[in-house]
């Protein structure tokens, strides 16, 4: 994926005020580890080590990125595979 495909994915989809279904208790729960991830700053964290920063489990946090937000999931992978984070 080109770095300008990327970065209008990017602009589209890293929106955390889009209502996506989520209970509002999850959404709650999850909301700092959300924004982590979204953050260029964390990049090089896996989602697991982003979960446990924030203190929630890295097994739910995971399906519920999965299940919820798996277009921030592709950007934020887009990304790390551009800078050969992976």
């Amino acid at each position: 994926m080109d770095l300008e495909k990327l970065k209008e994915l990017n602009d589209r989809t890293l929106d955390l005020t889009i209502d996506r279904g989520g209970r509002p208790s999850s959404e709650e729960k999850y909301s700092e580890a959300l924004k982590v991830i979204i953050s260029m700053k964390y990049l090089p964290m896996t989602l697991s080590e982003v979960a446990r920063m924030c203190k929630v489990s890295p097994e739910g946090f995971r399906r519920y990125v999965r299940l919820y937000y798996p277009d921030i999931l592709e950007v934020r992978n887009a990304y790390r595979e551009a800078l050969d984070l992976k």
